[in-house]
């Protein structure tokens, strides 16, 4: 069984707390200009309407809960693609508020968050096509590396939109 799940993750992602799956790896790119999105979680090219409650709860959590890692890297094309940016969010702690005894939102209590983890950082490809992107990456800024076999997604995706016009990192 464990053999079966881990042919089935996106790659490895490895911290000072050891490697664990990789649930998420998803990129888009135009002519210049590329994003690398790899997470622990369980997210999608795109996020759920606001009416779907169970697809809202599912990405709350697995954006937002304890042990959530999330990296996302911008990358230029300079003769091939060239890490130029990365943030590295890191969820330590977590908590469920409650109102009346229920369960109301997920809060975020202690995380970590690096705006620039690219200094001495890269990305190397071991495989690109339009559809799918596999390689390795490293972020000793942050202490943290791993594989990924990254899947496309359009350019206007809503997790990219809101990945890219979120001016500060919060959970969705």
């Amino acid at each position: 069984m464990i053999l079966l799940l881990a042919a089935c993750a996106s790659g490895t992602l490895t911290t000072d707390q050891g490697a664990q799956p990789l649930r998420t790896a998803l990129f888009w790119q135009d002519a210049d200009t590329a994003q690398l999105f790899l997470s622990n979680g369980d997210l999608s090219c795109d996020l759920p309407a606001l009416d779907d409650t169970d697809a809202v709860i599912a990405a709350t959590f697995a954006a937002c809960r304890e042990g959530a890692r999330h990296t996302l890297l911008t990358l230029n094309q300079d003769g091939g693609w060239q890490l130029e940016q990365a943030l590295w969010l890191s969820v330590n702690e977590a908590a469920i508020a409650t109102e009346d005894g229920l369960a109301r939102e997920l809060v975020v209590t202690d995380w970590d968050v690096v705006w620039h983890a690219e200094d001495g950082g890269s990305v190397d490809f071991s495989s690109q096509t339009a559809s799918r992107w596999s390689g390795d990456f490293d972020l000793p800024a942050v202490d943290v590396h791993g594989h990924f076999r990254a899947d496309s997604c359009a350019a206007d995706s809503t997790l990219f939109s809101w990945l890219g016009d979120a001016d500060v990192v919060t959970c969705p």
